[in-house]
């Protein structure tokens, strides 16, 4: 029999049609007990190399198999593995749910924070612990910070019933902003003063996942100045919520007012709008009013009855009355300043949440969070009164499964500030405060074989103050701080439960160049072991935190004047025999903190 180029494409139609039929494909979805799909679950087809990773809405498919009973095993960081019978025949596509339970609740917790990737706390290269919003919610806490409160290492300043102070293996002080939080991967802090306010940027309690304590430097993945720790909490996807409406009522004419809408539009996006509002009675202060008052209890500090307020100015008498950017415009004799004997702080906050899941591999997410306050906060100059002070934040996250071999994801946020009638109680000065920053970030996970995984990122920093010299004094022009860091992680476990971590980052900004470098490398490196037969984990780690200048150390002026100012200046050398042949030589200078704006502390 003679074959032409008919043949055998007619034979190539056949044997692909043959193929096709023989070839089956499973799909269904992997979820967890309460119904919530689990996202980049590992789905395997025993006795087979095949499988998949579900998708963002926990479904899954994989194709290629031939008629057949087949037992597909799914498994997911912190939940016990499942598995099913599917039988698959006749060229018919076959489904299997599976449902995972939640492991052991304390040593399976999932987290990220720790090396931006899921794993058990158990084998985090860290002190890490975690709670979720249902512990919270059954708290009945005012705020995140109460909660951190009772947690090992971490201490808690409280300056009323809502303000407090967190830190984490260190020293605490007002205005701390030694701790980092996050929320959903975005920064808290103010642009500036670089303060931790989680009483006003933290989300409610009922929309809050989980909250991650890391314990220690942690530099080499999110970068200076987080020599304490991180805070990361997040909030729960609009998928898995629902409207929700609460009074919440206590000691000192506490009232918080909470609405929630949550909306799912078809399959591919969700919106979550949820609404606040909060005021109480604070503590009383019983401040001095005058100054004999403070020289009596001995300190120099007191709040006056009547105050003029006042924007400063760069020139002499350093402050202006009734100016265009005054809001007080007060009388020259004063106003009451009755903010600092009796006050009832309130808060009204507005919170945003969009996800977007354009094919079943990427989530685009969308956050946007405003909080207006009139409270009373401590600072390093006295107790400041934000009047009607408004915080934004807004973000724009993406997250890629399947690129380039690994998960991809991008986040880009900015904070900024709507401040112009703050005061200080004690002085007067209004405190100004429009700046802004602006983050982009960017991270790549990839697994890889034998147990090794690598993780590399990279980000940048914009912070933009605009205080009107209020904060940064006259020099504040040149005050912006740009700063763009990378890093990298890499993981490498073994079958007899040891666990290697390598990490390093390294950063360049505009502030390196006064200390006399280009850049900084902050390094990590961890051993985990996790023995089966021991309930715990044995962890050693060394880490290096970079602390590099904050905004008041670089940017607030500091003035000397003069050295040997009156020994020197007069010709007088003690280390001389004829004058005692001291080993030193005395001296006296004269110092003063402040800047020309604000007037100048001897």
């Amino acid at each position: 029999m003679k074959l032409n180029k008919s043949s055998f494409q007619y034979l190539f139609v056949f044997l692909l049609s043959v193929a096709t039929l023989t070839a089956q494909t499973v799909s269904g979805t992997v979820s967890g007990a309460d119904g919530s799909a689990l996202a980049g679950a590992n789905v395997t087809v025993e006795g087979t190399d095949m499988g998949a990773s579900s998708n963002q809405d926990g479904s899954f498919s994989i194709s290629g198999l031939s008629d057949g009973d087949y037992t597909l095993t799914a498994s997911y960081i912190g939940y016990d593995a499942a598995s099913a019978m599917v039988s698959v025949s006749g060229g018919q596509a076959a489904n299997v749910n599976l449902t995972l339970e939640s492991g052991n609740v304390r040593l399976n917790q999932v987290v990220v924070s720790a090396s931006f990737k899921k794993e058990l706390v158990t084998e985090a290269p860290a002190s890490v612990e975690v709670f979720g919003g249902a512990e919270l919610e059954a708290r009945g806490a005012t705020t995140i910070a109460d909660v951190l409160s009772n947690r090992a290492g971490v201490e808690t300043m409280k300056t009323g019933l809502e303000g407090s102070n967190v830190t984490v293996r260190g020293f605490n002080g007002v205005f701390s902003g030694a701790i980092h939080a996050v929320v959903d991967n975005r920064w808290t802090r103010a642009p500036v003063v670089n303060a931790q306010l989680l009483q006003f940027m933290g989300p409610d309690d009922s929309d809050i996942e989980r909250v991650e304590l890391v314990r220690g430097p942690a530099s080499p993945m999110y970068g200076p100045d987080t020599q304490q720790g991180v805070i990361a909490m997040f909030s729960k996807s609009p998928f898995n919520q629902g409207n929700r409406v609460s009074v919440t009522v206590g000691e000192r004419d506490y009232m918080k007012v909470y609405a929630r809408v949550a909306q799912q539009w078809g399959a591919r996006a969700a919106t979550r709008i949820a609404i606040s509002h909060r005021s109480f009675n604070d503590w009383e202060a019983n401040m001095p009013a005058t100054q004999a008052e403070a020289n009596a209890q001995g300190h120099n500090y007191w709040e006056p009855t009547m105050i003029r307020r006042g924007l400063a100015t760069p020139v002499y008498p350093f402050i202006s009355y009734g100016g265009e950017n005054d809001p007080y415009k007060d009388p020259v004799t004063g106003s009451p300043n009755d903010a600092a004997f009796d006050f009832n702080p309130e808060a009204t906050t507005v919170d945003m949440k969009t996800e977007f899941r354009p094919d079943l591999k990427s989530n685009l997410t969308l956050n946007f969070r405003m909080a207006n306050v009139s409270a009373i906060e401590m600072t390093g100059v006295g107790r400041a009164l934000a009047d009607d002070a408004t915080l934004y934040q807004a973000q724009v996250s993406y997250l890629r499964q399947g690129f380039l071999g690994g998960d991809l994801f991008l986040n880009l946020f900015t904070n900024w500030n709507d401040q112009k009638s703050t005061y200080n109680l004690s002085t007067g000065n209004i405190v100004y405060d429009e700046s802004s920053n602006l983050a982009f970030q960017l991270q790549h996970n990839l697994e890889l074989n034998n147990g090794q995984s690598l993780v590399w990122g990279g980000d940048m920093l914009q912070r933009t103050p605009d205080t009107q010299g209020t904060i940064n004094g006259k020099n504040e022009d040149i005050d912006d701080f740009d700063n763009i860091g990378a890093y990298f992680s890499y993981e490498k476990k073994w079958d007899n439960g040891v666990k290697f971590v390598g990490t390093g980052r390294m950063d360049s900004n505009n502030y390196l160049s006064d200390i006399g470098t280009d850049f900084v490398f902050a390094p990590k490196l961890a051993l985990v072991w996790s023995p089966e037969d021991v309930r715990g984990t044995f962890r050693l780690t060394y880490g290096e935190n970079i602390d590099l200048p904050g905004n008041f150390t670089k940017n607030l002026d500091i003035a000397v004047l003069g050295t040997n100012l009156v020994y020197g200046a007069n010709g007088l050398d003690f280390t001389s025999p004829a004058l005692g042949g001291l080993p030193f030589q005395p001296d006296f200078q004269a110092k003063a903190m402040g800047s020309t704006t604000t007037g100048w502390t001897y």
